[in-house]
């Protein structure tokens, strides 16, 4: 893992190379620091120095041993916290001030919801409050988060949307018919080349 600075110089962060990484967030905007999510179940936390960046260093590697899925990347979610992706698709809830993780959607719960939602991977997630949002697959699959309000004493606060499949089937038709129709890419293109002129 590495740090690059203002004047695009690399530095390379020790005690980091023995592990694949597969996301980093930088959640919470007081902080400067970032943490880094990798196989594993590891996680480490980056002293990010924003004068100098070569004098950037990590804290301990740990795991989350709680966990029972693979992390395969994160995404910085409302609240200073960042939604950890798994697979089998889940999502973790990390919060860098307290180095707390629980889990916010289990893959159980996405295979009630959705048994081929479930079984593919998340691109993303984004929230627009702590537990409403939505996550994105890498099929297409825009999937929105609301808090379970059945159960709020639960650990498991978010359960997933009705709204899956109709969104993912409507993207899909508009993508398709897009990359199908060069005269479509072409206006799309005048209209982004005017912008930009306008801009300048």
């Amino acid at each position: 893992m590495a740090v690059i600075g203002r004047s695009h110089d690399i530095t390379w962060l020790t005690g980091t190379s023995g592990t694949t990484w597969s996301g980093v967030t930088c959640a919470d905007p007081t902080l400067n620091e970032c943490t880094a999510f990798g196989l594993g179940l590891s996680t480490v936390a980056v002293l990010i120095d924003t004068e100098t960046a070569s004098r950037s260093s990590t804290g301990p590697i740990r795991n989350l041993q709680s966990i029972g899925s693979e992390m395969g990347g994160a995404s910085v979610a409302a609240g200073g916290t960042s939604l950890v992706h798994l697979t089998p698709l889940g999502l973790v809830r990390h919060d860098p001030v307290g180095d707390d993780a629980y889990e916010h959607l289990g893959p159980e719960q996405a295979l009630a919801f959705d048994a081929q939602i479930a079984g593919r991977s998340l691109l993303g997630a984004w929230e627009s409050d702590v537990g409403t949002g939505w996550f994105l697959t890498t099929d297409g699959d825009l999937v929105g988060m609301v808090p379970d309000t059945s159960d709020m004493e639960s650990t498991v606060l978010e359960t997933v949307a009705g709204i899956a499949v109709a969104v993912a089937l409507i993207g899909s038709i508009i993508g398709l018919i897009f990359m199908n129709s060069p005269k479509m890419q072409a206006a799309y293109i005048r209209r982004r080349n005017a912008r930009r002129s306008r801009q300048r």
